[in-house]
């Protein structure tokens, strides 16, 4: 095969897994149609079945390796919550939409075909690499409330139309939850404050 062939391959295949995460995380896997992929990604749907083999595939592809926390992540824990609460007030909730991995989950785990590869990343690669973070005892089990709750949020943000405008507003919402999150990540340091 051609360099240019080869390249234009490779880029067929990135057009496919955009338009894959964007519909996969405004319709869910079940209403989200490989068709409609394949024409937001401007390929012949021949290609989604050459590329991938399954509209399962696609989804593992295209959605699963969005699904971590690790950008977030980086650097000193006592500011890991304030960088969370400050991505979560300002998330473009209503702009085009591209791959939200929360938004494909929330959308697909109802499907029993993608809801165990669901599972599984959550647990093996979210939960893990937050609780790998946070320390103190019950680690894993409070990774899996900040996940929860940031799920939760993220769902009530998107129902309620909850994205303040005012700068007061914007400000207000992080703190709040900057403070809930360090209850859950820095148990520690919140009870020396309180003690």
């Amino acid at each position: 095969m051609s360099q240019n062939k080869q390249r234009d391959a490779a880029q067929t295949k990135d057009r496919i897994l955009q338009a894959a995460g964007a519909k996969f995380s405004q319709k869910g896997y079940d209403s989200a149609g490989t068709r409609e992929i394949a024409d937001l990604a401007e390929a012949n749907i021949a290609l989604v079945t050459r590329y991938f083999g399954s509209k399962e595939n696609l989804f593992r592809e295209a959605v699963l390796p969005g699904m971590t926390m690790a950008p977030l992540m980086i650097g000193d824990m006592e500011n890991i919550p304030a960088r969370i609460a400050h991505y979560m007030t300002t998330k473009n909730l209503d702009g085009p939409m591209t791959l939200d991995p929360t938004q494909a989950i929330l959308r697909s785990m109802g499907n029993e075909t993608v809801a165990p590869m669901i599972r599984e990343a959550l647990g093996n690669k979210v939960v893990d690499e937050l609780s790998d973070s946070i320390k103190g005892d019950d680690a894993k089990l409070r990774s899996i409330l900040v996940i929860a709750f940031l799920f939760g949020l993220d769902a009530m943000m998107r129902v309620m139309h909850l994205s303040p405008e005012e700068k007061d507003e914007k400000q207000a919402m992080e703190k709040l939850i900057k403070e809930t999150l360090e209850g859950l990540m820095l148990p520690e340091a919140l009870q020396e404050t309180q003690g």
